[in-house]
């Protein structure tokens, strides 16, 4: 009785068995179970029917085909989606062999061989995806499809597979228009490209037209100036004080020029970073004593906060210095009988080593609902400041840029009626140094070119000057703004004629116009530094355009920007001519050696590099230097090494050497080099122009 199901046992009842049911009670019992099984059957056929409902719901509310098919590949169910896209209805299509309709892709045929490669990767047990099938209907139309294929497996065996697949046509036909429309994107930045070359290259000479004549007026202007103060003295006249004006409207049209030749090559991506390593200190004195005049013309006071011990930085000092020119400048214009603070300090943080500069004034002001248009190009405060105190509205725009440019940044508050702060901040070393490499266009010179003799005498005391531009009157004023006493100049009016002048002339010093008809600037340098005669001749460019990387990238020796200052001119005339001598520096850091290369040969001198103590000794026995810049840290022959080879040989007894080192010397390391050297310099408080100096008055040039 224990093993009957619960069911008969609960209808025999308790503690009887069905032996001892009656042949009554047995039939009603027999009746019972027949009842409840199929009460039991209809359960399943329900529950079957309703999961079949819902799968059917499913189906119909899917927006792609789908097919389940069987161990054959022949279709068992259908939806409605699939019957529209086969072009079909479920009685038509059920048992066919669905897949013998699709192509793989658009190139390639449906066929029995088609099917039975899909069907045989299914029972492999691979998922399969074509995003490029195309579905041919019974009736020869197609329809371009995207297909999934998953195999159903029971057993480890595959009994079947869903394959689900969608129409792509609005797709394709929109990827098309996608692909036409990125072809017409790219001729239209092509185009763009194009056009930003011919407005660089109009406005270079645009430029190149404007800059010319104010080079004449400004120049011609400082001359007759000083000639129109005597007679002014003489005569009780005023020609001087009106040329002056003239030679300062000239001078504000320049910066005019400039700004929006600055804006244009930024915005055309045409303006490079230079990062050099300077003494910050140093720059800022140089920049509030150029801003003084214009600080006071409106009867302000500038205050200056930086300390001496501040350091040095790594960056662009060109953009750097007139990020700040433009700043104070700014606050010259807006403010009157107030205050301007320029506040430097360095601040050491998670993000690095940064430099802060701090330009606070106490002027009109700006409204709060411009500060947000500040950096806006040819954007002022409101169209009442354009009237009221001129300006372009360049200037801080160029300050935005240039910062960003070298990873800064420019932050700016005011009060209207108070005052205004911009502060800029720039990481004290530069992230990427950016390098122009410029291709030489030319080696050698041209023998065949003839010049005709022109007789001339150059004084004991003078030093040769070859002018080569194709401005008569740029060349003329050269020529008189020289003391006749120092210098001579000889003129060329191309390139073609410069360099055979400089072969035969051998000049203290070049001075080369950028832009020239024939040959241009750039080329004519290429040749004079491929010239191993002619290659050690200063050469400084004169230039319109500010291309100070790309003349040291060819080897200029320095660069002014027309139209050019007299003082200027002169100062870097008596530099170059006046400096000589061959300087080697042991060194081995890649950095440090590279920069005092590059002072140094700023300033006219020649330099031999040596990398250790033992390449140094080396090139001693070929190469005898003027004085040698000597660190002491160095692999293979330290600089205390070097020196007592240099003791013990009787030809470098007089060598004057100047030890640069970042060691903390010992009283007995210093009683050690005093014997032997000229000078000791600390590295990192001893600023470049120091250096400059003391090699000078080492060489008897101070």
């Amino acid at each position: 009785m224990d093993k009957l199901h619960p069911f008969l046992k609960s209808k025999v009842g308790e503690g009887r068995s069905i032996e001892t049911l009656s042949d009554t009670e047995l039939r009603s019992l027999i009746h019972e179970v027949n009842d409840e099984l199929g009460r039991r059957d209809q359960e399943k056929e329900d529950l079957v029917n309703s999961r079949h409902d819902r799968f059917r719901s499913v189906l119909r509310a899917l927006s792609d085909g789908l097919c389940t098919l069987d161990s054959e590949g022949r279709c068992v169910t259908i939806n409605a989606v699939a019957e529209q896209y086969l072009g079909g209805n479920a009685d038509a299509l059920i048992g066919q062999k669905i897949l013998a309709f699709f192509k793989l892709s658009a190139n390639s045929e449906n066929s029995p061989d088609t099917f039975h490669m899909l069907w045989t990767s299914i029972k492999i047990r691979l998922a399969l995806r074509f995003e490029q099938a195309v579905l041919v209907r019974p009736d020869g139309s197609s329809l371009a499809v995207s297909c999934v294929f998953n195999p159903l497996i029971e057993n480890n065996e595959v009994v079947g597979c869903v394959f689900v697949f969608r129409d792509v046509t609005a797709t394709r036909r929109a990827e098309a228009e996608l692909r036409k429309l990125n072809d017409a994107l790219m001729l239209a930045r092509d185009e763009a490209i194009e056009a930003s070359k011919s407005k660089s290259t109009f406005l270079a000479n645009m430029s190149h037209e404007l800059r010319t004549p104010l080079n004449a007026i400004i120049g011609y202007a400082e001359l007759v100036s000083e000639d129109a103060a005597d007679i002014d003295a003489q005569e009780g006249t005023f020609i001087a004080q009106d040329i002056n004006k003239i030679h300062s409207a000239a001078g504000h049209l320049l910066d005019i020029i400039n700004d929006i030749l600055d804006v244009s090559k930024i915005e055309a991506g045409k303006m490079d970073v230079f990062a050099e390593t300077f003494d910050v200190y140093e720059m800022i004195y140089a920049v509030s004593t150029t801003v003084e005049g214009l600080i006071e013309q409106n009867r302000n006071q500038l205050e200056v906060q930086c300390s001496d011990v501040i350091g040095s930085m790594h960056t662009d000092k060109m953009k750097l210095r007139q990020s700040l020119l433009n700043l104070l400048s700014n606050a010259a214009k807006f403010t009157h009988d107030g205050t301007i603070s320029l506040r430097v300090w360095r601040e050491f943080g998670p993000s690095g080593d940064w430099i802060h500069f701090e330009v606070k004034d106490s002027g009109i002001g700006i409204p709060e609902d411009r500060i947000g248009h500040l950096f806006e190009s040819f954007t002022q405060a409101d169209q009442s400041t354009t009237r009221k105190f001129g300006g372009t509205g360049l200037g801080l725009t160029i300050t935005y840029q240039f910062c960003h440019m070298i990873g800064g940044e420019v932050l700016v508050s005011s009060e209207e009626g108070v005052g205004s702060t911009f502060t800029i901040a720039v990481p004290a070393t530069i992230g990427l140094e950016e390098v122009i490499t410029t291709e030489a266009l030319g080696v050698g010179l041209d023998e065949d070119t003839s010049i005709p003799e022109q007789p001339f005498s150059i004084g004991t005391s003078q030093h040769l000057v070859l002018s080569i531009d194709d401005d008569l009157q740029a060349a003329d004023l050269i020529s008189r703004f020289l003391p006749e006493e120092e210098f001579y100049v000889v003129h060329a009016a191309n390139g073609e004629e410069g360099l055979t002048l400089a072969r035969r002339l051998r000049p203290d010093v070049i001075t080369l116009d950028v832009m020239m008809p024939g040959i241009d600037g750039w080329s004519v340098l290429s040749r004079l530094k491929a010239d191993p005669d002619l290659s050690s001749i200063p050469v400084i460019m004169l230039t319109i355009t500010g291309e100070r990387q790309r003349s040291f990238t060819l080897g200029a020796t320095d660069y002014l920007t027309k139209p050019i200052q007299r003082s200027r001119l002169i100062d870097m005339l008596r530099r170059y001519s006046s400096s000589e001598g061959r300087v080697m520096i042991v060194e081995d850091d890649d950095e440090t050696r590279n920069i005092l290369q590059r002072v140094l040969e700023g300033r006219g001198w020649r330099t031999i590099l040596a990398r250790n103590g033992r390449e140094a000794l080396e090139l001693l026995e070929t190469h005898i230097p003027n004085v040698m810049l000597l660190d002491l840290m160095m692999p293979e022959l330290d600089g205390f090494g070097v020196l007592e080879q240099l003791r013990k040989d009787e030809r470098y007894l007089e060598l004057p050497v100047i030890v640069l080192t970042a060691m903390e010397l010992s009283v007995d390391e210093l009683q050690r080099l005093n014997a032997h050297v000229t000078e000791v310099l600390q590295k990192g408080s001893t600023s470049t122009t120091n250096l400059v100096n003391l090699v000078r008055s080492v060489l008897g040039k101070g």
